[in-house]
């Protein structure tokens, strides 16, 4: 099932020849998830592509995708106690700039929770100045650190205040 993905982001990175301010990006794009069945208490999300991208000021595009080294982990679908679908939604990704000369990656995933009262959320709408309406508000739970691809241990950048909505595809 494929989801829109839509949100504004702060982005900051201090690697050599794409150093850049803070700067809010609206990112959009779309996750791609196949359903793993768990057991009768939760259900797992496999991401299966991931490709959501911006346009920088100084930068040029920015795009986020599944990382090469390694799959990102499954997202977990559960209920709470008022029985509301609560989902944790665990992500890893590439960050390329312009025409992938430059590339950072999570050094951990990233992690995001929504509360949904119903799966799939319903769709996105985007207006072209950004705002959007319907979906799913996913919020980031911490900064996402960036690092070089073979030392994700390394911190170049961050992404941060990434609370995207989400919903399906028209």
């Amino acid at each position: 099932m494929t989801l829109r993905v839509v949100g504004t982001a702060t982005l900051t990175v201090d690697a050599p020849a794409t150093a850049c301010e803070p700067t809010p990006l609206l990112f959009t794009g779309t996750r791609t998830v196949r359903l793993v069945v768990a057991g009768t208490d939760r259900v797992y999300l496999r991401c299966v592509d991931f490709a959501l991208t911006a346009q920088h000021p100084d930068l040029g595009a920015v795009a986020l995708g599944l990382p090469g080294r390694a799959q990102s982990p499954d997202s977990v679908l559960t209920k709470d106690a008022d029985g509301r679908l609560v989902e944790t939604w665990l992500q890893s990704f590439a960050l390329t700039v312009g025409d992938g000369a430059s590339t950072l990656a999570t050094a951990e995933p990233g992690q995001w929770t929504a509360h949904h009262t119903r799966y799939p959320p319903p769709e996105v709408t985007a207006e072209p100045d950004g705002t959007t309406s319907g979906g799913a508000v996913y919020t980031l739970a911490a900064p996402i650190r960036l690092g070089a691809p073979d030392d994700p241990g390394t911190s170049y950048g961050v992404l941060e205040d990434f609370h995207p909505r989400q919903g399906l595809s028209a």
